[in-house]
This record gives structure tokens, sequence and C-alpha cells, in this order.
């Protein structure tokens, strides 16, 4: 099943549910009815829409990481990217490849990158969860005098992102490296 067929399929169910649930007031009062300026305005992006911006600042973390841990120090956009959380973690981590002499020589890739939810919360906004394959093949830890600590080989390893888009933005809130997969290529 291609991804637009699976995003058309998760719409009708998330529609079956919002009018399965609208009939359930509980009481014995008529529910009131919302008045225009009392109702949320409805996304102005699809839930495709969506999906592919917070998979874009998916690929765009991946890609301030790498350059982090090369340069050996955070770059400012990944501040701005981020939670201040996430940031400090690889500020912290880059550090310990400073003290260790060690640098990262090429770059990583995201993969198979996959929508599992998309939830819109206002007429902007959303938080989406991804789950894709990191392939860290074309890069490789290497000391002070260039010779590799690890990496160059055919690593794939599942990871999973948690992606606020707000205001034109997405910002990754989680992510996490789940040890499974549902995708085959990626183990």
């Amino acid at each position: 099943m291609d991804r637009r067929t699976r995003w058309m399929r998760w719409g009708a169910v998330g529609a079956a549910a919002v009018v399965a649930l609208a009939g359930c007031g509980g009481g014995d009062e008529p529910e009131p009815s919302a008045s225009p300026a009392q109702t949320d305005p409805e996304p102005t992006l699809s839930n495709d829409e969506f999906a592919t911006n917070a998979a874009d600042t998916a690929i765009e973390f991946v890609a301030l990481t790498d350059r982090a841990f090369a340069d050996l120090e955070v770059p400012p956009e990944l501040y701005e990217l981020t939670t201040d959380e996430i940031a400090a973690n690889i500020a912290a981590d880059v550090d310990e490849y400073l003290q260790q002499g060690y640098r990262l020589e090429g770059s990583s890739a995201l993969i198979n990158i996959t929508p599992l939810s998309v939830q819109p919360s206002a007429e902007d906004s959303a938080v989406v969860s991804l789950e894709a394959c990191l392939d860290t093949s074309g890069s490789q830890v290497v000391d002070g005098s260039g010779q590799p600590i690890s990496g160059g080989g055919s690593e794939r390893r599942p990871v999973t992102f948690e992606v606020r888009w707000q205001n034109d933005m997405g910002r990754v809130v989680a992510t996490a490296f789940p040890g499974t997969s549902g995708d085959p290529e990626c183990v």
C-alpha cells in the first residue's frame, strides 16, 4: 500500500471516529451548538503536508547533528530546530568527541521515512510522529590523525522522531532509537 493510500485510510478512520463521537453528549440537555467564533479553525495544511514538512525537519536535524560532530561545535540553527534538552545532550556528546580527539567524516541519511501519526492541533499546527531508518554507511568517526574509529560499513538503525509543526516551522521535540522497526531494510 503506498503512502498516499495509507494516509487516505487514516483520514477515513479519523473522520469516522469524529462522526461517531459527535453524537456522544451523554446528558439530558441538548449539546450547545458551536458558533463560528467558538470553533477551532480548520488546519491550513493537509495531513500529508504536515507529514512532509515534519520529514524535512527530521532530515535537516540529522544534517545539523552530523555537522555538529564534524565541526565539533553545535550549529546555532540546531538550537532553533530542537528543544533545549536535545540540543544540550548533543552539545555534551560533541564535547566528549572533542576531548577524545574524535570527529565525524561524511554524513548519514534518513531513508524510508514513514509518518506514524499526524495530530493537527490548530490552524497551522500539528504534532507528527515519524519512523525512519538512519543509514550511517556514508560516515565514519576518525581520531585526531584521521584514522577510522568506527563507521564506513553498512549500518542502518531504526529511529523515531516527534516533530511539532507550528507557525511554518518544525521542531524536533523527541527522538529515540527503538531497536526494532517495521522496515525490513532497517535492521
